[in-house]
């Protein structure tokens, strides 16, 4: 299992995809966050589409704490702190993990009222990326 890293947020792995995806849950829980809901995309796409695809699935995941303290400043942020986390099997075999950059959050707060939040944020993902390199 050799990583390739493309940012801090990405990676790519040679491992199963059913292995890497539970190892990708305990890593975010890990980090502090929960899960809010899974969308499971092959499946999805082969009951409405008939649609073939590999494994692909999304997880969307919050940090309460950090949700909490962004809200208290911004509160029209709310739902920007929800952050989705794929988790995809290449063309090539490889696991490849790929979440959200929050750092764009900081567009549209010029105040700079929520850059410690969203800096904690990406720390937390980015423990959650390098999780999965062990």
């Amino acid at each position: 299992m050799t990583p390739t890293v493309a940012s801090r947020l990405h990676l790519r792995l040679q491992e199963a995809f059913d292995e890497t995806y539970k190892r990708v849950l305990t890593a975010l829980k890990a980090a502090g966050f929960d899960i809010l809901s899974e969308v499971d995309l092959q499946d999805a796409l082969a009951r409405r589409v008939d649609g073939r695809i590999k494994p692909n699935k999304v997880v969307f995941v919050f940090h309460a704490e950090l949700t909490h303290r962004a809200l208290t400043v911004a509160p029209e942020i709310g739902f920007r702190m929800i952050h989705p986390v794929a988790v995809s099997q290449t063309l090539d075999d490889q696991v490849e993990i790929n979440a959200a950059d929050p750092m764009g959050l900081l567009r549209d707060q010029p105040e700079g009222y929520l850059r410690p939040i969203v800096e904690e944020l990406y720390a937390r993902l980015e423990q959650a990326v390098e999780a999965l390199k062990a």
